[in-house]
């Protein structure tokens, strides 16, 4: 710093000895200060200018896309005999069924949306009642709801059971519901031939379709009340479904009872229904499981096809009937991207409905968790049915092989 010092006074010495007077070597000096000052300053600018129009032309990188993936879970039919409201009815006359989701709650309610279909109408003017004019108080489907699902069908055989009034009033029940939806029965012509059920879950959405093979002889006055199974009204549901949602889910109620496999009429209705652009078909009401099986599509798509989720909760009293079924449905795509989502993993939760002596104590357990000490107490073993888990572990190997 000092020789720094000493040369600027040496070199400012010089420039005054050969200046004639000291005035005009100061002028020059302070010419120099002030042109070399402008230089610098137009210097400075000119790298301030460059900076900011080289950030302004940076590109904007927008996060990528994140991949994602929606768990859609099916149950099967919610069949309330009448002993099983009988066992649900609390001292002050209400009906609590609740408990009977309890050991399957955790799994329903940690799916994305959950769908199951209730076998009965649930007509609050109208007592409880079993087979073979079923009914169930509101309660009922209030506990499906504390149990998880998003979504409950109504259009299967039993639905007509108290008259076209008891779908009427089971419609007005559900039909604002805050926190469910209903498919398969509605309040009007107009409603019938529009509404769409869509869940929307990660920006995507999913529509939901039900349909009934008939009502057990009673006639549907007013068609547009219960959705049967006509492939014409489906294929046009099916095109309105498409142009409003990302996925289409249809759920069936069809086949034979007590028959394990397919009929020729729901792998034909399946084939259509996927021909029609249906991603994933559902299906209940034999009162025991069928397969799950693949269908092509004409364009070349995979279509699953679950023929029959079997019985939720019931009290029948056949071996097979009390092995039904949940499904697990992951769905995997790219968010914002709805052409990128697929169906990337089937997972069936084979279950089996358990009741004790007196017709108590129902609960639906995963058959994982049945205990021999269970199967024990059931009281369909002294009423022709034999309780055995390895033979419902056989069943759902045989049934639902490469899905378990």
């Amino acid at each position: 710093m000092q020789q720094f010092q000493s040369s600027l006074s040496d070199f400012f010495d010089k420039l005054f000895s050969l200046v004639p007077s000291q005035k005009i070597a100061r002028g020059l000096l302070l010419l120099c200060c002030f042109v070399g000052g402008y230089f610098i300053s137009m210097g400075i600018g000119a790298l301030r200018d460059g900076v900011g129009q080289a950030a302004d032309e940076l590109p904007i990188v927008e996060p990528a896309p994140q991949p994602v993936e929606i768990t859609i879970l099916a149950a099967g039919d919610n069949l309330l005999h009448d002993t099983i409201s009988k066992a649900a009815k609390q001292a002050d006359g209400t009906y609590d069924y609740k408990p009977i989701y309890q050991f399957v709650k955790e799994r329903i309610s940690g799916a994305d949306i959950a769908f199951v279909n209730q076998e009965t109408p649930t007509n609050p003017n109208r007592g409880p009642s079993g087979y073979p004019s079923f009914n169930a108080p509101p309660s009922a489907v209030d506990a499906l709801i504390d149990a998880g699902f998003d979504v409950v069908n109504f259009a299967n055989n039993h639905i007509m059971d108290t008259g076209a009034k008891g779908v009427a009033a089971t419609y007005e029940v559900w039909a604002n519901h805050p926190t469910v939806q209903i498919t398969g029965i509605f309040g009007d012509e107009e409603e019938r031939n529009s509404k769409i059920v869509i869940e929307e879950r990660e920006g995507f959405r999913f529509a939901f379709l039900s349909y009934t093979y008939g009502t057990n002889g009673i006639p549907v006055k007013q068609p547009w009340q219960v959705a049967l199974i006509d492939m014409d009204a489906i294929k046009s549901d099916i095109t309105r479904a498409k142009a409003q949602a990302d996925f289409v889910i249809v759920n069936y109620h069809w086949g034979d009872e007590y028959h394990l496999s397919p009929n020729s009429n729901q792998t034909s209705i399946a084939q259509q229904t996927a021909d029609a652009g249906a991603d994933l078909i559902l299906g209940g009401h034999p009162h025991v499981i069928q397969p799950i099986e693949n269908v092509t599509t004409a364009d070349g798509r995979t279509v699953p096809v679950v023929y029959s989720l079997g019985n939720f909760i019931s009290s029948q009293k056949k071996t097979d009937t009390l092995l039904g079924a949940m499904v697990e449905i992951t769905i995997s795509g790219v968010e914002g991207q709805p052409e990128s989502l697929s169906i990337s993993n089937i997972k069936a939760l084979p279950l089996v409905q358990h009741y004790e002596k007196g017709y108590r104590n129902y609960r639906i357990y995963l058959l994982s968790d049945y205990t021999p000490e269970l199967a024990k107490k059931h009281l369909a073993n002294g009423l022709g049915a034999k309780i055995d888990i390895s033979y419902y572990q056989s069943l759902a190997e045989k049934i639902f092989a490469g899905y378990l």
